[in-house]
């Protein structure tokens, strides 16, 4: 399993505008409506490089407690 980050919020609204070109108002169903920032620890477990669209892949480990740690900082 892994969870889906963007290196910077600027990045995933980037990444969000595109899909919703393509997927239409319909994204906002699949995908959610806001933006949240964490940081994340090298103890969390282990993420993938990003990729050119400043996507990555974080493994987490079992039984990270992430949702006290999570704040919302836009809306799409």
């Amino acid at each position: 399993m892994a969870l889906s980050f963007f290196i910077s919020a600027e990045k995933a609204k980037n990444r969000f505008e595109e899909l919703k070109e393509d997927m239409g108002l319909n994204a906002y169903n699949l995908l959610g409506t806001k933006i949240a920032e964490c940081i994340i620890e090298e103890a969390d477990g282990k993420n993938n490089d990003p990729d050119r669209k400043g996507h990555f892949n974080h493994h987490p480990v079992k039984n990270n407690q992430y949702s006290a740690r999570f704040s919302i900082i836009s809306t799409l």
